[in-house]
């Protein structure tokens, strides 16, 4: 009540190829959504005839920026970058939250942490919490050809588990709590070679 809105249509800017970012997304709106979300959930979806999409996510983000009307997803690097503008969205609190950093780490901080580390922070609970927040993984194979190669894997991740997590915000990502952090540092003991 109260709002003038505007007559544009809006047009639905989206991944054209399968990513990570779709099926975040599509989760986030399978959770919230409900039965009035029918796409379901994944890296690709049948997205109607009548949107639009783009590869990437400097694709869609640039689709975004040059569309009268249009509405999409990206991560909040791409966002940032293009100088788009953020939707507040509703969390599981109740609360309208915008894309930030901080609302990242809310979200982590309402999350279950599994013993093999994994978690889902998408729609987690906490009043600050994004809740279109996911994890961004490094997998690797737990044995490494040679010593050489299994040292420098663990020396690479150890870096990026402690001194460059200073890097992070800057790029766009939030930082990992630092029992998080820990815990993935006494992982690196697994990498072996062989």
């Amino acid at each position: 009540p109260g709002v003038t809105l505007p007559d544009t249509p809006i047009v639905v800017a989206h991944r054209n190829e399968g990513s990570g970012t779709t099926s975040n997304f599509t989760k986030y709106l399978t959770k919230a959504g409900g039965s009035a979300w029918t796409l379901g959930a994944g890296d690709t979806v049948n997205w109607p005839a009548s949107t639009q999409g783009a590869q990437a996510n400097s694709g869609v983000a640039s689709l975004i920026k040059s569309t009268a009307g249009a509405v999409g997803y990206v991560d909040l690097a791409d966002a940032v970058n293009a100088d788009l503008t953020f939707a507040s969205i509703k969390n599981s609190s109740g609360n309208f939250v915008e894309p930030t950093l901080a609302g990242a780490n809310a979200a982590l901080a309402g999350a279950t942490v599994k013993d093999d580390l994994t978690y889902d922070p998408i729609n987690a609970s906490g009043p600050d919490a994004y809740p279109i927040t996911s994890p961004t993984w490094i997998i690797t194979y737990q044995k490494q050809p040679d010593t050489t190669t299994a040292n420098a894997m663990k020396g690479w991740l150890n870096f990026l588990l402690t001194d460059g997590q200073t890097f992070a915000n800057s790029v766009g990502y939030a930082q990992l709590p630092g029992d998080l952090a820990q815990k993935a540092i006494k992982q690196l003991d697994q990498i072996t070679s062989g």
